[in-house]
């Protein structure tokens, strides 16, 4: 017959029992840590985790206050020449026209010589006063009615060697009376340049060209005669002789 165990010792047994299970396992970790074998090339194992070996820190994008006021003011790299600004072109600018090929005269209007009847005292007289011995009326007498600043211009067929005068009067207001003999035409072609041959320099509403001894002897057959009023308005008349 076996002996019979203590109470005492039989609680202490099974309190064993139930403790040892527990002795001999390792206690479960939350999580798995890899391996430094198994961390992927180019990274290291910290003790908890892989990290890239060698990589800097992500920089923080610049601050707003710290971005530079003035890109432009930047310097350019050496060797590069930054490009030239292009000109805006302001809104509602048109070119300017360009210049015409000549000047534009305002002509006056011929008329009739009969309109001028109060004129052929004054050529008479200047006449008397300006044209050399044996000189003879050469063509028909003229007449335009001008506005301050207009020209009235016709061409004269000349006789080469020979010796001309031209004299004219403005009626009033006509006050200042301008006249000249040119190579060439100024007002049909005012492209072409023309060379003044003969101008009256006198002052006043009568006008003469080669008084007297001074006549225009005739190296060409053409030329053109131009009357200008620079002041006043109204009929001017003329005649050409020839000596």
């Amino acid at each position: 017959m076996l002996p019979t165990r203590p109470a005492s010792v039989s609680l202490l047994l099974g309190s064993l029992s139930l403790l040892l299970p527990g002795c001999g396992k390792p206690a479960a970790s939350a999580a798995k840590a890899p391996a430094a074998a198994e961390c992927p090339e180019g990274q290291t194992f910290d003790g908890q985790f892989c990290q890239v070996t060698g990589a800097p820190p992500p920089e923080a994008p610049p601050k707003a206050s710290e971005a530079p006021a003035n890109a432009a003011a930047q310097p350019s790299p050496a060797g590069e020449t930054p490009p030239a600004a292009v000109p805006t072109e302001t809104a509602g600018r048109t070119p300017e026209a360009p210049p015409p090929p000549g000047k534009a005269y305002s002509l006056a209007t011929p008329v009739d010589v009969s309109m001028a009847a109060q004129a052929g005292p004054l050529i008479t007289y200047l006449a008397g006063s300006h044209l050399p011995a044996g000189a003879r009326p050469f063509g028909a007498p003229f007449a335009a009615q001008f506005a301050e600043g207009q020209v009235f211009e016709q061409q004269v067929k000349l006789t080469l060697g020979k010796c001309y005068t031209v004299v004219a009067a403005g009626l009033p207001p006509v006050s200042e009376l301008a006249m000249e003999l040119n190579s060439a035409a100024i007002t049909t072609a005012p492209s072409v340049s023309a060379q003044a041959l003969l101008a009256d320099e006198a002052v006043g509403p009568q006008a003469v060209l080669g008084s007297r001894a001074a006549c225009f002897k005739a190296d060409r057959t053409d030329v053109w005669l131009l009357l200008r009023v620079d002041k006043g308005q109204g009929v001017v008349a003329g005649q050409v002789f020839e000596k």
